[in-house]
């Protein structure tokens, strides 16, 4: 599963994409986590197979989320792309968004 990270401006122009593996991020957290609905409500709203944005106000309990889920991981590979993710997010423009595009 192919779960792709960039930031786009508002009208949706793409800005730069990262290169983590958020795909695996999002397996893990179906399978680790299995109150995520409750527990992770932002990070279980990203559809796996369509289209997903945030903007800054989301992104402060997205961010808040993904520490959450670290802290539940003990596999580095995943902890990786978690921080890498992390990394992405902080980087953006003010008043552009992420946007999560499953495949």
């Amino acid at each position: 599963m192919r779960i792709e990270v960039m930031e786009v401006s508002q009208g949706n122009t793409f800005i730069k994409s990262s290169d983590a593996d958020y795909g695996l991020v999002w397996v893990s957290i179906w399978d680790l986590f299995p109150n995520r609905n409750t527990d992770l409500p932002w990070l279980s709203g990203i559809e796996e197979y369509g289209t997903t944005f945030f903007n800054d106000t989301q992104l402060v309990n997205v961010l808040a989320e993904l520490d959450k889920v670290k802290l539940g991981i003990n596999d580095k590979k995943i902890v990786k792309e978690i921080d890498k993710t992390i990394e992405f997010i902080k980087s953006k423009s003010k008043f552009s968004l992420i946007k999560f595009l499953g495949d």
